[in-house]
């Protein structure tokens, strides 16, 4: 990376500014027609020293290499010219030329070059070097390339310049072609004059380092500064050895650019050596490697990568050749087999891992794959080292050279054991919900928060409302009420929003013909889909309340009976006492009244005595018969009543019983209660004065209901 191709700037020979006069010359060396005397200079007309032969054999050289020579006498303003540079002018050998004339025939774009070429030859340069372009009559467009050399006088005052023009158009072809090449194949080349110490580029070298064509002079300093420092020592010494002891080198490095940015480029160097063996030149190329150290970068990074993928992924990383041989596998495959890659390596992948039932499938399945169907989602088993079974999903694709040719298949399987009895689980787990919610006697709805519109119900609240399911989702969830249940129902909904369950023994539900029912109401926010929703179940409560109100007026009976079977026994204690009574003194009436009629026949006989008339007096009628048949009649038709009431209380008792589907051996603990009610309270007032007193019937009455 040392140098630039020979292309030197400076500026053509021909004098810009000068004295001006006429040029002429017919043999190797002329001077101007209008010159009073032949220039006498012996190094700048070597041909008036020679021979004509030898003049002649010169002239033909520059002839044939297209090269011509001058010389510009400075002190005299003369200058000449040999017929060759006629030729390269392209004008005829007797025109007569101006100095202004031969520079209107430069190259506008070169004729800057031209008075600077000028200039450092007049401003004491002592030789100078310049390629220009000729703009001929015609067009034409001639490379000249010129070099000049400046004599002094015996003061060193510039005498004479003498100089050559050689028509290099060709070779200036020939190297824009190849800076063309080295453009398109960004390949620059350099050249190193190991005597000279020179160092020369081409246009492609100047643009890969990043750096103008017009740099000047490039010394070690610039192109150290051009080099990375870290790379610079390295391609120092590579330079070195390759001048002390003829070693080719080609080393990449880096560049830094003009803004700090830097790139890769890659330099080679070949030696040449004089006859001796010495090195004297060397030349190389300079190429951009830029893109492929960053794409060779690029590719480092994402084969780590993808290595830290495989070694760490949770999956089966498998690469068989052409034969179903393993040619590796990821450590995570060599956990899970129990297999280690060494145990394995060349062995045939279906002989080990599969087991013999699926060795002829799975087989057709990689010669498929090979063949350019690649296997998607298969599921085969796979034995381990232990003899366990793992299920694995397997999925591939073919493996290729940059010749198209099959190399092998690179597998890669997932662990779906797990995975395959969790979904058997889930299935028996979803058939179960299916089964239970859409067995289930209750409505069951679930409805997105924001839309409010049913996602999913079950039959029983389509059957409930009298909605298919497809009806159901195109309805909202306040469709579903009657209008003065709104209010309620968005209470419900503002409760849930904040996270409140949210519960209703009754709510108006309306079915799709119009009518409404009630219906038990409990709801909460769950999440579905990624979003809220609410979750609610309705029970039907339309007989539950029928029940509900013939159990109330059940109740109410059983409790009129019970008080009626209450007060129906605490009757039956005091009349039996009454009965008891009666029937006693009923008996004792019929006993008794032989001995009433007797007595009264005695009472009758003896009332003819004054006094005893006067004792008894009108009393005896009361032993009368008729007397007595009235008593009878009166304890007849009261025993009667007694009896009667008695059946009345015995009836109630009964239907009580019979009621309350309870046999009633004494008195219930209600009925304990009501009767220690009754006594402490109501009971005394309503048995206030009875019995009548002085006849001790009530008494042993009141004792037992003491006791119960």
């Amino acid at each position: 990376m040392c140098a630039e191709p020979g292309v030197a700037t400076g500026h053509t020979g021909v004098p810009c500014g000068c004295a001006r006069g006429v040029l002429r010359a017919r043999s190797p060396c002329h001077q101007s027609k209008s010159s009073a005397q032949p220039l006498q200079a012996p190094n700048a007309c070597p041909a008036r020293s020679t021979s004509p032969r030898r003049a002649q054999r010169l002239s033909s050289a520059q002839r044939i290499a297209g090269l011509g020579s001058r010389v510009w006498d400075l002190k005299r303003q003369r200058l000449t010219w040999s017929d060759e540079i006629y030729d390269l002018f392209g004008l005829p050998r007797d025109t007569e030329l101006g100095f202004d004339s031969i520079v209107t025939l430069i190259h506008p774009d070169d004729r800057a070059k031209n008075q600077a070429f000028v200039d450092r030859l007049l401003g004491g340069a002592q030789r100078s070097r310049l390629e220009f372009r000729l703009l001929l009559g015609d067009g034409t467009v001639k490379h000249i390339l010129q070099h000049a050399e400046v004599h002094v006088d015996g003061n060193g005052s510039p005498e004479l310049v003498l100089g050559t023009m050689q028509d290099v158009t060709e070779i200036q072809q020939a190297r824009a072609d190849l800076e063309q090449a080295q453009a398109v194949s960004h390949v620059g080349s350099w050249d190193y004059d190991v005597v000279g110490n020179r160092v020369t580029w081409t246009r492609e070298t100047y643009r890969i380092l990043g750096r103008p064509c017009d740099l000047g002079e490039l010394t070690q300093e610039v192109r150290r500064r051009m080099v990375h420092p870290e790379d610079w020592p390295t391609l120092t010494a590579a330079a070195q050895r390759a001048v002390a002891e003829g070693t080719p080198f080609s080393i990449e490095f880096r560049i830094v650019l003009p803004d700090g940015a830097t790139r890769w480029a890659r330099t080679t160097c070949v030696v040449q050596r004089d006859a001796s063996g010495r090195v004297t030149r060397l030349s190389g190329t300079v190429q951009d490697i830029h893109e492929r150290k960053c794409m060779e970068q690029e590719l480092r990074e994402r084969t780590a990568f993808a290595e830290s993928l495989v070694n760490t992924a949770h999956a089966i990383v498998l690469v068989l050749d052409p034969r179903g041989r393993i040619v590796t596998l990821n450590p995570y495959a060599e956990t899970l087999s129990g297999y280690a890659l060494r145990e394995v390596k060349g062995r045939e992948w279906f002989e080990i891992f599969l087991p013999v039932c699926l060795r002829a499938t799975v087989r057709a399945l990689f010669h498929k794959a090979l063949g350019g169907t690649p296997t998607r989602g298969n599921v085969d088993v796979l034995l381990t080292r232990d003899g366990r079974e793992r299920l694995v999903e397997w999925y591939d694709t073919t493996l290729r050279d940059e010749a198209g040719a099959v190399t092998g298949l690179l597998c890669v399987g997932q662990d779906v054991t797990e995975r395959e009895r969790a979904q058997k689980e889930l299935l028996a787990s979803e058939e179960r919900f299916r089964l239970v919610f859409d067995s289930t006697t209750e409505g069951i709805l679930l409805t997105d928060a924001e839309t409010m519109r049913p996602i999913l119900a079950n039959h029983a609240l389509c059957h409930m409302l009298g909605y298919t399911l497809e009806e159901l989702t195109l309805v909202t969830v306040r469709d579903l009420h009657p209008p003065e249940a709104l209010p309620e129902i968005e209470t419900a909904l503002a409760r849930q929003f904040v996270g409140t369950r949210s519960y209703a023994e009754a709510i108006a539900l309306k079915r799709r013909d119009g009518s409404t029912f009630a219906a038990e109401l409990a709801a909460t926010t769950v999440m579905h889909a990624g979003r809220p929703a609410f979750l609610a179940t309705f029970r039907d409560v339309t007989e539950k309340r029928k029940l509900q109100a013939s159990l109330a007026q059940a109740d109410r009976l059983a409790s009129m009976g019970m008080l009626a079977a209450g007060v129906a026994h605490e009757i039956n204690n005091p009349l039996s006492y009454v009965l008891y009574n009666l029937e006693s003194l009923a008996e004792d009436m019929a006993r008794h009244a032989a001995e009433w009629a007797r007595l009264r026949a005695a009472l009758v006989r003896r009332s003819s005595d004054p006094e005893w008339r006067d004792l008894v007096g009108g009393d005896i009628e009361v032993l009368s018969p008729s007397a007595a048949a009235d008593m009878e009649e009166r304890f007849s038709d009261a025993l009667s009543g007694a009896r009667r009431i008695k059946e009345i209380a015995r009836d109630a008792v009964s239907n009580t019983s019979s009621a309350t589907g309870a046999a009633r051996p004494g008195p219930s603990p209600s009925r304990q209660n009501w009767l220690k009610n009754f006594q402490t309270s109501s009971g005394p007032q309503l048995l206030e004065g009875w019995p009548p007193s002085g006849n001790g019937v009530w008494s042993p009455l009141k004792e037992q209901n003491s006791t119960g």
